[in-house]
């Protein structure tokens, strides 16, 4: 059959009104019913059951077979000299509680909604909840998850033009990670060439937040508690592996201590051991957003990463920017805005913030840093700090001596 080049515009009224374009001759094949997971028997006759989401029942068989039934009903194409299309019927989650005992796995063009904030809970410890295997695009709405290994998990094989979307969604009590994102393309490459959005999500007392290899990922307008209470010692609430980590007006609450019956707050020493907002291995960006001073605050990146060597010779980038960075009280030894790690940023710029009390901006501990500067010295001049216009106390943060030569005079900056 010749493709007709005719194209019309459908108007689909399901749970929302939604305007797609659509080939004339294939407008009668396609099933626009969205996926009530409440109602599989109201789409799907044959279906054998429905989830309850009465906080009781196990409602896993059931949204599985919700999730196989709109993945069954996805239209997928790839036009001569473009790039995959895909069409896939919303997967609806009425209000309720929804008990899952085992992994949902879902298709690589997902729409999930909840427009009333429906509650999925993961009730088998080391269990994942949502896993989408071959991603591709990806949108997830007002649900909120509680428990498991990791709440969602990402994967594909690198595949270009990934996005995947997270918004007003609510996340508890992960035992790993919440939102994990991992390439699958070899045993040596973890990278997704992936958009990921956090959108007006809420994040409480996960033992870890993010593990990101996407290209870009964003966390915009988004609430981060972390508590000693599950958090591991020595680690970071984002795991930033490859490519840009941006955060946009989140606010981040560290609590890591407790305040007894007379409103004195008191530091938990075990609790507070290493931990940090970041993990870099790529490049971070954070503008309009608070790490806060709860109990002096933490950490905020360590840095891993060396300088790229190789030609255009541009590696990571650290900047944070018009933000509260409350890096951890005076006595930890490791309170710090950016910690080198085992590498140092090619660009770092801290400009425009406040709130930085007794800490430190920088603090060294990269023991292979002066090897690296030796064996490279080309490198010396292609790293560079932007550090001014911070309000902090005292008001003037020292930088390491072996770093001041990275400095930019204020003439350059």
């Amino acid at each position: 059959m010749q493709r007709q080049n005719l194209w019309r515009c459908t108007l689909i009224p399901a749970l929302m009104s939604v305007v797609l374009c659509l080939p004339a001759d294939a407008s009668a094949q396609i099933d626009t019913t969205a996926v009530n997971v409440k109602d599989l028997k109201g789409t799907d006759p044959q279906q054998s059951q429905s989830a309850i989401g009465d906080g009781k029942a196990d409602d896993t068989a059931a949204i599985q077979a919700g999730a196989d039934l709109a993945k069954a009903r996805s239209h997928v194409l790839k036009p001569e000299g473009g790039s995959y299309l895909g069409s896939s019927t919303t997967l609806y989650f009425p209000a309720g509680r929804y008990l899952i005992s085992d992994e949902i796995n879902l298709g690589p063009y997902t729409n999930i909604v909840s427009d009333s904030r429906a509650i999925i809970e993961q009730k088998t410890e080391g269990k994942r909840c949502f896993v989408f295997n071959n991603a591709y695009t990806i949108s997830i709405q007002g649900l909120r998850f509680l428990g498991g290994k990791h709440q969602i998990w990402i994967d594909n094989k690198n595949v270009d033009s990934t996005m995947l979307d997270i918004s007003e969604c609510e996340f508890q009590l992960s035992s790993d990670y919440a939102i994990v994102t991992q390439g699958t393309a070899s045993p040596t490459d973890s990278h997704m060439s992936a958009n990921l959005m956090i959108n007006k999500c809420k994040f409480i007392r996960p033992r870890k937040v993010l593990r990101n290899v996407c290209d870009y990922a964003v966390v915009r307008d988004t609430w981060v508690t972390i508590g000693c209470e599950n958090f591991d010692r020595d680690s970071a609430a984002f795991m930033n592996t490859s490519g840009v980590l941006m955060f946009d007006n989140m606010i981040g609450v560290p609590v890591f201590g407790s305040i007894d019956a007379q409103g004195r707050q008191s530091l938990d020493s075990k609790g507070v051991d290493r931990v940090r907002w970041i993990d870099n291995y790529g490049s971070v960006l954070a503008q309009k957003s608070r790490f806060g001073g709860e109990f002096g605050g933490i950490p905020i990146v360590h840095h891993f990463g060396l300088p790229d060597t190789k030609y255009p010779k541009m590696g990571q980038t650290v900047l944070i920017e018009n933000s509260w960075i409350c890096a951890g009280p005076r006595m930890r030894k490791d309170s710090a805005v950016v910690t080198l790690r085992e590498g140092i940023p090619q660009l770092l710029r801290i400009v425009g913030n406040s709130n930085l009390v007794d800490g430190t901006l920088i603090l060294n501990e990269a023991p292979s840093l002066p090897a690296f500067l030796k064996a490279n010295p080309e490198m010396k001049d292609r790293i560079q700090f932007e550090i001014h216009s911070n309000m902090t106390w005292p008001a003037t943060m020292a930088i390491p001596a072996e770093l001041r030569s990275f400095q930019l005079p204020k003439a350059k900056q």
